[in-house]
C-alpha cells in the first residue's frame, strides 16, 4: 500500500514541476528594447522613445522582432491581434503610474508573448459575447496582473462574456489578476501545461475557472467567489469539463457559489493523476461542494468543507486523508475509495458508509475561530492540530502559513513531519489574517 501511494505522490510531483517550470517565458539575451505608446500625445511617425512615443499599439507591434517591452501609457486602446512567433518574449506592459485600458487582445498562432499590468474594459453596449483576452493555437504566453472589468450594472448577468479564453495552446500561465462581472472568468480547452494562480475572480455568472480536456494543469491560490446563485446552471467556482489529466487543484478559496469544485462525468476516459489539496469551500448553494467523478486514484487531502461532504463517484483507488468535512458524504465508499483515514467529520449523518479509518475523528467539533463569521482557522485547542498523516507532504496553506509544530498539542499524526494539521488551514500562534471573504 505504502509503495503504491509513494508512486502516486512522486508522479503528481513530477507533473506539477513540469507545469511550473514552463510557467512563463524567461528573459534571455541582451537587455530588452523599450517602445513607448501614448494614444493621446504620441505619433506613429515617432521612433517610440519615452520622449517621442508612438500613438498606436498596432504600430509598435509592427516594429517588434522579439525581446521588446512595449510600455503603454494611459488612454484607451482598440482591439489588437498578435500573430507572430517571436524568438524572444515580447511584453506588453502598463508603464509605471499609467493605466492603459484595452478593448481586447487576441494572441493567435503566436509564441512568446507576455501581458503585464493591463486593464481590459469595453462599453456596456459591446460587452455581450465579448472575449477580453483570447489565446488560440499559441505557446509560451504569460498573462500577469491584469484587471478585467465586465459590465457593472443590473444587466450584467444577462451578458455572455469571457474574461480570458485559452484554446489549443501550450505553456500558458495566468497569474495574479482580478476578474469580475463576466459570464466566465478563465476558460482553458484542449491545452497542455497550464498554470492559473493567484487570481481573484468574482462576481461571475457561470464558471469562475474552467478546464476542458487539458493535460498538465496547476490551479492554485485562487480566490473564486460570488457566482449568480439565481441561475439553474451549475455555476462552479472551478469546473472540469470532460477529462483532464495531470491536475493539481491546490489552496483555492471558494465561497458563495452554486457549486465549489465540480469534476463531473468524464465522457469516454477516466481522469488520471489528480491531486486535490488544501482547498477551502463554503457557502455553496448546491450540495456539490467537492465533486470528483470518473478519476483513477485521485488524491484528496487537506481540504476544509465546513458545511458539506465530498461526492466521489465512478472513481477507482481514491485516497481521502487529512480533511475536515461536515459529514462523510461518499468519502468512505469502498467502491470508490482505496484509503480513507485521518479525517475529521463533524457529523456522521448523511452517509451510507460510516468512515472506518483508525485515526478518523467522527462527530467532533473542529473548533474553528468563528464558523458563523466564516473564519475557519483553527483555535489553539482544536483537535485537528498536529493530527494529520505527513506522508504526502504539504506546501504552505492558502493563507501562506507553513506547517507548525504546536507544542501544547500531542503529535497524533503519522509519517514525517508528524505535526501537520487536518484541513486547509494550518494553525500558527501568530496567524495571518483570515482569508478574505
Amino acid at each position: 500500500m505504502r509503495g503504491v501511494l509513494a508512486v502516486l505522490f512522486v508522479t503528481a510531483c513530477a507533473a506539477v514541476c513540469a507545469v511550473e517550470a514552463a510557467d512563463a517565458p524567461k528573459p534571455t539575451g541582451p537587455p530588452a528594447r523599450m517602445l513607448c505608446v501614448d494614444p493621446k500625445a504620441g505619433d506613429d511617425g515617432n521612433p517610440g522613445t519615452s520622449a517621442r512615443p508612438l500613438k498606436t499599439l498596432d504600430k509598435a507591434l509592427q516594429t517588434t522582432a522579439g525581446g521588446e517591452v512595449i510600455l503603454l501609457r494611459s488612454g484607451r486602446y482598440p482591439a489588437v491581434t498578435i500573430n507572430k512567433v517571436y524568438p524572444r518574449t515580447v511584453t506588453l506592459r502598463a508603464e509605471a503610474n499609467h493605466k492603459p485600458v484595452l478593448e481586447s487582445v487576441h494572441v493567435d498562432k503566436a509564441a512568446r508573448i507576455a501581458l503585464e499590468g493591463l486593464t481590459f474594459f469595453v462599453p456596456d453596449a459591446r460587452s455581450d459575447r465579448h472575449v477580453y483576452v483570447r489565446v488560440n493555437h499559441s505557446e509560451h504566453v504569460a498573462i500577469r496582473d491584469v484587471a478585467i472589468v465586465g459590465e457593472i450594472n443590473d444587466d450584467w448577468k444577462a451578458k455572455k462574456s469571457v474574461a480570458i479564453g485559452i484554446g489549443d495552446s501550450n505553456h500558458v500561465s495566468v497569474v495574479g489578476g482580478t476578474i469580475h462581472h463576466v459570464q466566465f472568468g478563465v476558460t482553458c480547452s484542449r491545452c497542455r501545461d497550464l498554470r492559473v494562480a493567484g487570481m481573484n475572480v468574482g462576481p461571475f455568472r457561470e464558471d469562475g475557472i474552467r478546464f476542458k480536456n487539458c493535460v498538465g494543469v496547476v490551479c492554485e491560490d485562487n480566490h473564486v467567489h460570488h457566482s449568480n446563485k439565481t441561475l439553474k446552471e451549475h455555476c462552479d467556482g472551478i469546473q472540469m469539463i470532460y477529462w483532464s489529466h495531470d491536475v493539481v487543484l491546490r489552496n483555492n478559496h471558494i465561497h458563495d457559489v452554486n457549486q465549489g469544485i465540480g469534476a463531473f462525468a468524464a465522457s469516454k476516459q477516466k481522469r488520471r493523476n489528480w491531486r486535490v489539496e488544501g482547498n477551502l469551500i463554503y457557502n455553496q448553494k448546491n450540495p456539490n461542494t467537492l465533486s470528483i467523478f470518473d478519476a483513477d486514484a485521485p488524491v484528496i487531502i487537506h481540504n476544509t468543507l465546513p458545511q458539506a461532504g465530498p461526492r466521489i463517484k465512478g472513481c477507482t483507488g481514491a485516497v481521502v486523508m487529512n480533511n475536515i468535512f461536515a459529514f462523510p458524504g461518499s468519502a468512505a465508499d469502498p467502491n470508490q475509495v482505496k484509503r480513507e483515514d485521518y479525517n475529521l467529520f463533524v457529523s456522521a449523518e448523511r452517509t451510507r458508509q460510516k468512515p472506518k479509518g483508525a485515526h478518523d475523528l467522527l462527530g467532533v467539533d473542529p473548533r474553528f475561530v468563528d464558523a458563523n463569521g466564516f473564519d475557519f482557522r483553527l483555535r489553539p485547542d482544536s483537535p485537528a492540530i498536529d493530527a494529520a498523516a505527513g506522508e504526502f507532504g504539504r506546501r504552505k496553506d492558502l493563507a501562506g502559513n507553513a506547517p507548525y509544530d504546536h507544542k501544547p498539542a500531542p503529535n497524533r499524526g503519522a509519517g514525517k513531519p508528524p505535526y501537520l494539521d487536518l484541513g486547509a488551514l494550518e494553525y500558527v500562534p501568530r496567524p495571518t489574517s483570515k482569508p478574505d471573504n
